[in-house]
């Protein structure tokens, strides 16, 4: 992302939560860090906020400036404003605007939600959040790098076997061993001998509605 960047991608929005799970940051600190212009970067955390992805810890109290709020990863209640700066004047803590939120955060925010409900694939984020495979992959590196999601599980139902992917910081599931060939056909061959009777009786009826027929 370039300096002064009015957008941000999915992949983007990851890195910023992630940011925000490693320290608190205030507005002017996000600024900094990632090269949003204020506008955006207000936006952003005013989005974040709203769908309690960030809460805030703490209030910033500059000597004769705006109070500005402190915001750390994950939901929970508010930290109070402060009535009075150090030098005893009422403080003005800043105003946000809400604005309708941008569709590219909405889908990063399906994203997130469907992770937190556990056990999802990138195949099944990609086809449950409307949003492309390789965007899926995006945001999953930067979420599983930062140890915001870990793998829960594989889906061995088909093959190769899926990964399967939460919010947490669990430790990975390790992949099961796939069965070898031999196992597969001992198994063939059970299921063979357990469903011979059956077809056995159907064949009987088969044989015997044939002779009453002739």
């Amino acid at each position: 992302m370039s300096k002064g960047s009015n957008r941000q991608c999915m992949a983007g929005y990851a890195r910023i939560l992630a940011r925000f799970a490693q320290e608190p940051m205030s507005a002017a600190q996000v600024i900094e860090k990632t090269g949003l212009t204020r506008d955006n970067a207000n936006r952003l955390l005013s989005e974040m906020h709203r769908s309690q992805l960030i809460r805030i810890i703490d209030w910033d109290m500059p000597h004769n400036k705006v109070v500005a709020p402190i915001y750390y990863f994950g939901a929970g209640p508010d930290a109070e404003a402060p009535k009075k700066r150090p030098d005893g004047k009422p403080c003005k803590p800043r105003k946000t605007q809400e604005k309708p939120r941008r569709s590219n955060f909405m889908a990063f925010l399906s994203i997130w939600r469907s992770l937190e409900d556990g056990c999802v694939s990138r195949r099944e984020l990609a086809e449950e959040c409307g949003v492309n495979r390789a965007t899926v992959e995006r945001v999953i590196v930067v979420l599983k790098r930062n140890k915001l999601i870990y793998r829960s599980g594989w889906d061995t139902s088909v093959r190769p076997y899926v990964e399967l992917f939460t919010v947490g910081k669990k430790s990975d599931a390790k992949k099961p061993k796939s069965q070898c060939r031999k196992v597969l056909n001992r198994l063939y061959r059970q299921r063979k001998k357990e469903s011979a009777p059956i077809s056995a009786i159907y064949n009987a009826f088969a044989a015997n509605d044939e002779r009453q027929a002739a």
